[in-house]
């Protein structure tokens, strides 16, 4: 039987790191190492990490802040599975995960493959219907053109792609993932499970970080990715402007105009014709003004 080796970063996450750590002990695969990197907390991480480790399967590492795909990498580096499984802090897992994933690998000659899940505590889906078929398909126009991500804590992936596609790029957190995605997609065929295996809990810090990243990360992606795609370029540069004015709407509903207009100026320096929609935003900004104004003099 393989050995999966399950990967959860960490910063300042006591209020959720224990729960975490249980739906992976919880897990109905057997064999399973799990490695808990603590990006530098300042809170009480490191007892209860530590608390729970005592199960024997447990490894914890400590190091300074350097963010959450560094922390990543270090725990991969520090694994010995044949299949790696990456676990958000905030993230919870249902407990037959990585024994579905594990099976579906084995039996359809996938190297990676990635689940559905729901929201805690809504419970909505995490991904709309339609979106990505269940089975092995190529999933990179998707990922580019609707600019979705293989949800880390959704993933399981034979250790052997990242010697193609690389470890996750540690010089633009908040967008490493996407990256990650789009170097998966276009080296693999990727399984996809429609079923909720996993949950994400909504509070304000994982909701609120994607807004506020810096949209130069998209051209560190852009660069990156440009010397593989050759004749797509041009699609390429769609899914990077798109990405962009996605954060300059979220940015102008939150009240962030600086923010939305430098992302709404990149996504114009990927693809011009996007020039034409500052009008909509800067219409969209003054609404939600409107509307926090008017919800506050209730």
């Amino acid at each position: 039987m393989k050995k999966v080796s399950v990967i959860i970063p960490t910063y300042n996450g006591a209020d959720f790191i224990g729960e975490t750590i249980d739906s992976a002990l919880a897990q109905t695969y057997p064999e399973l190492e799990i490695i808990v990197v603590d990006d530098g907390s300042t809170d009480s991480m490191e007892e209860i990490v530590k608390s729970h480790a005592a199960v024997g399967r447990i490894k914890y590492i400590r190091r300074e802040n350097g963010g959450v795909a560094r922390a990543r990498n270090i725990g991969i580096a520090a694994s010995t599975g044949n299949y790696i499984a990456l676990l958000d802090h905030d993230d919870l897992w249902m407990p037959g995960k990585i024994e579905k994933q594990v099976k579906f690998l084995n039996e359809t000659g996938a190297e990676i493959v990635f689940c559905n899940g729901v929201t805690i505590p809504a419970g909505n889906p995490v991904l709309g219907k339609g979106i990505f078929r269940a089975g092995v398909e190529d999933v990179l126009d998707t990922i580019l053109m609707k600019g979705y991500n293989l949800m880390p804590s959704a993933l399981l992936f034979d250790r052997e792609v990242l010697k193609i596609t690389g470890g996750l790029e540690e010089s633009i957190p908040g967008a490493d993932d996407w990256d990650l995605s789009i170097s998966m997609a276009r080296n693999y065929k990727i399984g996809f499970i429609d079923e909720p295996l996993y949950g994400k809990r909504a509070h304000g810090d994982n909701f609120t970080g994607p807004v506020l990243g810096k949209v130069d990360y998209f051209t560190v992606i852009y660069e990156k990715q440009r010397p593989f795609f050759a004749r797509r370029e041009r699609m390429l540069r769609e899914a990077m402007s798109n990405k962009c004015f996605s954060n300059a709407r979220k940015n102008m509903s939150m009240q962030r105009l600086d923010a939305g207009l430098k992302s709404w100026a990149y996504s114009v320096r990927f693809k011009k014709s996007t020039l034409l929609k500052l009008p909509a935003l800067l219409v969209r900004y003054v609404r939600f003004k409107l509307r926090k104004v008017q919800g506050g003099t209730n």
